[in-house]
């Protein structure tokens, strides 16, 4: 008796996760750099990120009639990286073409969600959870005595961090989710070596630095509702 109890444990639990309501919500928008991730000037942690695109999915599976919801969610975010700052990490850097951050946030946490009518609901949500982050491309020329050019490449990298997210939004006529995001994507250390030959002579630059980085997050969705 104890072990059929054991074995059939996990379908009674599988069945009520099955017969849960449940949301699934596909999201995007637009990204908004803030704070060192936003600056634009001579700091060691100015980021030099702009206005971006960020898009994912959210699923949420919601306990009974109480409005909470175990909530998970997946978002990639990318910022381009663009400056008329002199390059600092390599004299007479010649800055011609730059990369984004690219970021592949996964998040898991606590929603509350309200009804206020049968078609508008209200909700704010918590989550905590990794980041991926692919640090920006950089690229352009070095010149020597006689005007000729060297070319330079490097890439930053890719980095995990930890991060969580916050934010609240509204859902109405079931479907169409607008929500302001607030995400803290951890400090990563962006670390590469730049090689280029000039006036006959080969050169390595380490390029290193840490990037807080904060942004907020405003999406526009459609919600997929499960067992409603």
């Amino acid at each position: 008796m104890i072990l059929s109890k054991k074995v059939l444990l996990p379908f009674i639990l599988l069945s009520g996760v099955l017969c849960a309501q449940s949301h699934l919500g596909l999201n995007a928008g637009f990204s908004l750099p803030i704070g060192d991730f936003a600056k634009k000037d001579a700091s060691d942690n100015a980021g030099f990120a702009r206005f971006g695109f960020g898009a994912g999915a959210e699923y949420d599976l919601i306990f009974g009639e109480s409005g909470i919801a175990w909530s998970s969610s997946f978002f990639y975010i990318a910022n381009d990286y663009q400056t008329d700052e002199e390059f600092k990490w390599i004299p007479d850097f010649q800055l011609q073409d730059t990369g984004a951050y690219t970021n592949y946030s996964f998040g898991t946490g606590i929603k509350y969600i309200k009804d206020f009518s049968d078609k508008f609901s209200g909700f704010a949500y918590g989550q905590l959870g990794m980041n991926l982050t692919n640090g920006p491309y950089f690229g352009g020329y070095i010149a020597d005595s006689q005007g000729n050019l060297a070319l330079v490449e490097v890439e930053m990298g890719r980095q995990t961090t930890r991060a969580f997210s916050i934010g609240l939004g509204f859902i109405a006529n079931r479907t169409t989710t607008v929500s302001l995001r607030y995400f803290a994507l951890g400090s990563p250390v962006f670390s590469s070596t730049a090689y280029y030959a000039l006036n006959n002579k080969e050169y390595a630059q380490d390029i290193e630095w840490k990037q807080p980085m904060s942004l907020f997050l405003l999406t526009v969705g459609y919600t997929i509702n499960f067992n409603d």
